[in-house]
């Protein structure tokens, strides 16, 4: 990845948690924030120049941008579990999309599993005629 003509090789992601100091907006003080951040194969943040060609002066470090966020196999509910920002029924929301992923393959298997009925036989049916 290139920023201001500066390569730099993302290894992975850091996951920070911290609670705000003071109250700030809707954030009440001690709410959790999270934020991440890219760090290079040493575990340290990955950082460019500030302007192209310049290695002397300020260094950035890299944002993790939405792009980078969806490749990331990560699902993150923070210890609140704020219902409202992972509702399935929020069209955003990461559980809405697993769900959604899960739903659709559970709709159109149509391969047959054996299901122990009630009376202590087997039968043969889709998943969804099991449940």
């Amino acid at each position: 990845m290139y920023r201001n003509q500066y390569k730099m090789m993302v290894a992975g992601f850091e996951l920070r948690c911290h609670a705000y100091l003071k109250k700030t907006g809707t954030k009440q003080r001690g709410d959790l924030k999270v934020d991440y951040q890219c760090i290079n194969v040493k575990g340290a943040p990955c950082k460019y120049p500030a302007e192209a060609m310049k290695f002397k002066g300020p260094w950035m470090e890299l944002r993790v941008s939405s792009e980078l966020r969806e490749r990331i196999p990560l699902i993150y509910v923070d210890v609140l579990r704020n219902y409202d920002r992972h509702n399935p029924g929020n069209r955003w929301s990461v559980l809405r999309r697993l769900l959604n992923e899960v739903n659709t393959e559970f709709v159109n298997d149509a391969k047959p599993v054996d299901v122990r009925l009630p009376d202590g036989s087997k039968a043969k049916m889709t998943r969804r005629e099991a449940f």
